[in-house]
């Protein structure tokens, strides 16, 4: 316990400028860490994690996954690996946001916005279609694939214009769509590639309720496969 309240005193020593508090407690990690941030709801969660995959992420378990699903603070997840630098400060030069129609994904736009000011990060609403999000029925088949594409096309292109002028109305000037064919977070995660310094910013649950997490929301992927740092907010 000494050893590690003297590592969060030398950590503690790199922010300049900042009232700092640091404890250590015993216990679950994510458990100390839900129960902390409980008590202000506006407290932003910050965590590094490795992104584990396979057999081996399985066995240890994702403390950042347990975090986003138990918290009702919104998460700052860093990805990190073997050239991350602990020195100095990091900023987004740009932001990914999916959205997919929904209240509860549109409900990050309010935090993006003002990171995008803080920041001056370029902002990219990203939404994606796929006919296989729609089941037709035989009265309502539809013989021409490729006008229905279009029609999906269309409607997120509409939608997307009209969040754009949303965030232009509140200040900010560097706000672009996106309109992709394909599966959901396979689109979120092929965008964040070669964008290191790009932050995807999304809601806790994206494209599903909690029960869905144990076959894998859009948000779990993400977390798991992105090679960007992901902001997750809990509407």
């Amino acid at each position: 316990m000494r050893n590690s309240e003297e590592y969060l005193k030398k950590i503690s020593t790199t922010f300049s400028g900042i009232d700092i508090q640091y404890r250590v407690e015993k216990g679950r990690a994510e458990e100390a860490i839900i129960m902390n941030a409980a008590a202000e709801t506006e407290t932003l969660i910050t965590m590094a994690t490795h992104g584990r995959s396979g057999l081996g992420r399985w066995l240890l378990g994702s403390i950042a996954e347990k975090v986003v699903r138990g918290a009702n603070n919104p998460v700052l997840v860093v990805r990190a690996n073997e050239e991350t630098s602990s020195e100095g400060e990091a900023a987004p030069d740009s932001i990914i946001v999916p959205l997919h129609g929904s209240t509860l994904a549109e409900s990050v736009l309010l935090y993006v916005a003002e990171l995008a000011k803080a920041f001056q990060a370029k902002v990219t609403l990203l939404r994606s279609y796929s006919l296989k999000q729609i089941i037709l029925s035989p009265e309502e088949f539809h013989p021409d694939l490729d006008e229905l594409k279009g029609e999906l096309r269309w409607e997120a292109m509409s939608y997307l214009d009209d969040k754009v002028a949303g965030l232009k109305s509140r200040g900010l000037i560097d706000v672009f769509s996106s309109v992709i064919e394909g599966d959901a977070a396979e689109t979120i995660i092929e965008m964040g590639k070669g964008a290191s310094n790009t932050l995807i910013a999304m809601p806790a649950h994206s494209g599903s309720v909690i029960k869905h997490w144990g076959r894998g929301s859009v948000t779990e992927k993400v977390l798991r496969h992105a090679r960007n740092s992901v902001f997750t907010i809990r509407s």
